[in-house]
């Protein structure tokens, strides 16, 4: 275990050093809401909720996904193409342990972008966050694992030269067909019926179930069991396809 903290520290720290993580992976999320809550946040849906109450546990998925998707996967592409993870993957520390701390850090990173986007959204535009914590916790957990599996398997399979593009393009695509920018009742039915099935769709409206209606777990079990089930199928492929070089 605490060979497992160490490395997870020093991965975080990696993390930070990078400008492009920090901006796209950290401010990005942060600077959307801003921009979109100054537009919509103190607009009403028909329900009667504020439109910021959806806008944000929205943008906390977002924020999952760029650091997941976006700067997990490029950032294990660079260390492949530079043989960083050949290298690590022949010292004492257990490789799984290596991607596990990969894991952590951007949990953390998540974390800290999330907690700045519930004070950013109830300080500037009243957001009322009105479901269980825990449930909450429980869906962004399942969401950053889920999410994050993905991100490895992407950055061990694809080209180091291709990885920056395609990390960031996977995402955005996961954010606008997740209705993080757009809500889903504005798509044509074909590209609802593309969004229905992807992972980002349904941890939106997990996340915006909880957070927004006040609804429990067991009402977003089925939701749950989608996003889990697409990081299940990351892990199967990252570990028949994944590269350490």
């Amino acid at each position: 275990m605490r060979v497992l903290y160490l490395q997870s520290l020093t991965e975080t720290r990696l993390w930070l050093r990078r400008r492009e993580t920090v901006f796209f992976s950290l401010l990005l999320p942060i600077m959307f809401l801003l921009f979109f809550g100054a537009l919509y946040g103190h607009s009403v849906e028909r329900s009667g909720i504020k439109y910021i109450n959806y806008i944000v546990p929205g943008y906390a998925i977002f924020a999952v996904m760029a650091i997941s998707l976006g700067t997990m996967t490029s950032n294990l592409a660079a260390e492949r193409e530079y043989g960083i993870l050949k290298r690590l993957g022949g010292t004492p520390l257990p490789r799984t342990a290596l991607l596990a701390a990969k894991v952590i850090a951007g949990a953390l990173l998540a974390a800290a972008v999330i907690v700045v986007l519930i004070v950013a959204g109830v300080l500037f535009y009243g957001a009322h966050i009105r479901g269980n914590p825990v449930s909450a916790v429980v869906i962004l957990v399942i969401s950053v694992l889920s999410f994050a599996a993905i991100g490895i398997a992407l950055g061990g399979m694809i080209k180091p030269d291709s990885a920056v593009a395609a990390g960031n393009l996977v995402y955005l695509a996961l954010s606008f067909l997740g209705g993080v920018f757009i809500p889903l009742s504005q798509f044509p039915s074909g590209l609802l019926n593309v969004a229905k099935v992807l992972p980002s769709e349904h941890a939106v409206k997990a996340i915006q179930a909880v957070w927004t209606q006040g609804e429990g777990l067991h009402s977003v079990a089925g939701d749950l069991w989608v996003v889990a089930a697409w990081g299940a199928a990351a892990v199967i492929i990252g570990a028949r396809w994944f590269r350490w070089q």
